[in-house]
């Protein structure tokens, strides 16, 4: 898959004959309803955080659904963890992007950033990001399988399982995309359970995605 919008795409090792999605400014067909984030507001704000607000950031949520597994996916906002930045701080990073949002006649609102505990709970998961695009001054990064599957199950919402099996069914089968046992290791124990009952199907969706 690559970005295909003006910064700089990255190819990544997901399905190759899975189609380009491309965002289209003057389009919102995806969108479900009134509370979901249209194309051109979600195009704006990721170019304008790698183009100006700069560093490296990881999307993930619904956004990352949309963006690579299902262009039909609504989202309220975008699921963000800032990585690193070259010299501003977290708060100086969003505080940057909130500005802009508010610019273009969003808001704060629209960004999330309550995955960031999660994902730093996980041990080693800087390992398990992906270059999803690059821009002038920053990278937007994608999270593997497993941690994508990490995040999913920890919430554990209907959507959140849909979300599970596109991705599993979409995803080429490669070691450095999906380790079933760095998951496991993360899990809670309520994460575990519904991994277990979701194993037998994803795993056999996954298995048809040979390298």
């Amino acid at each position: 898959f690559r970005f295909a919008t003006g910064s700089k795409s990255v190819s990544n090792p997901l399905h190759p004959q899975t189609s380009c999605i491309q965002l289209n400014p003057g389009s919102t067909t995806p969108d479900k309803d009134k509370n979901d984030m249209d194309s051109t507001t979600l195009e704006k704000l990721l170019t304008h955080l790698i183009d100006e607000v700069g560093g490296d950031w990881l999307v993930a949520g619904g956004t990352l659904v949309r963006l690579i597994f299902d262009s039909s996916r609504g989202t309220e906002d975008i699921d963000l963890l800032r990585i690193r930045h070259p010299v501003d701080s977290n708060e100086v990073s969003l505080d940057k992007l909130y500005q802009f949002a508010l610019s273009i006649g969003s808001g704060p609102e629209w960004i999330n950033t309550a995955m960031a505990p999660f994902v730093r709970a996980a041990p080693g998961w800087e390992s398990h990001i992906v270059p999803l695009r690059r821009g002038k001054s920053g990278t937007l990064h994608r999270p593997t399988l497993t941690l994508f599957a990490y995040l999913k199950l920890e919430r554990g919402s209907e959507i959140d399982i849909q979300d599970l099996e596109k991705a599993f069914q979409l995803t080429q089968k490669r070691p450095e995309e999906f380790s079933e046992k760095t998951l496991e290791g993360w899990l809670s124990l309520e994460g575990k359970k519904l991994w277990l009952t979701l194993r037998p199907r994803l795993l056999q969706a996954l298995a048809k995605n040979p390298a």
